[in-house]
């Protein structure tokens, strides 16, 4: 295998060339190792740069936003943490972090309440878990003031793939939230156990990988 590459434009056409293997069919677990042995670490700023750099070249955004949690989950190993900048408390970015820690005690709450559906289905667990579900919706004003105020930044910057990918990622999310509210609005307990096993963990999973 070639040396670990800390240069980052070669970091981002190495990224590049093993996530197209990924979009080829290569298994996850090959892309990890073949990531793990190239590259020593990265960051989310370079995996924006690779994803527009793909859609760039003319992948569909829609392709990288189908597999973008893929992205995330081979990718995740060799990533490191951005130090956050200080910023003054109302400034926008501050606001989007604070709404993200509390969308985390959000999905916290959301997930205890399912767990509570699964071991015992009565009429205080579904009020539970529907209120919970109530509260997570409320992400939709979080993922508005993202997509006007952020998303409109970086495209005039010129940073369009990736807002682009996060947009349609919001919308699987509202999606999801939706369709598991109508569904659970008229839920008997059997229904209830197997949406929060299912339909329930899929999007606090969602929203957890947007975060």
């Amino acid at each position: 295998m070639s040396e670990i590459i800390d240069n980052r434009a070669n970091r981002i056409r190495t990224l590049k060339s093993i996530i197209k293997e990924l979009h080829s069919g290569l298994p996850a677990d090959q892309v990890k190792r073949k990531l793990s042995e190239l590259v020593r670490q990265t960051d989310y700023s370079e995996i924006l740069s690779m994803e527009q750099e793909l859609i760039a070249e003319g992948m569909p955004a829609s392709e990288i936003q189908g597999m973008c949690d893929l992205h995330s989950q081979v990718t995740r190993e060799v990533l490191v943490q951005i130090p956050a900048k200080a910023l003054p408390p109302g400034h926008p970015i501050d606001t989007f972090r604070r709404e993200n820690q509390a969308l985390r005690e959000v999905v916290t709450r959301f997930r205890e309440s399912m767990r509570q559906i699964l071991e015992n289905t009565d009429d205080a667990a579904m009020v539970s878990w529907r209120q919970a579900l109530n509260e997570l919706m409320d992400i939709e004003k979080h993922y508005q003031r993202k997509e006007y105020l952020l998303f409109s930044c970086l495209e005039r910057h010129g940073i369009t793939g990736p807002s682009r990918v996060m947009w349609g990622k919001d919308d699987e999310v509202r999606q999801q939230l939706k369709n598991l509210g109508r569904v659970l609005q008229q839920a008997d307990a059997e229904l209830a156990k197997f949406l929060a096993a299912t339909a329930g963990e899929t999007a606090a999973a969602t929203v957890e990988e947007m975060i």
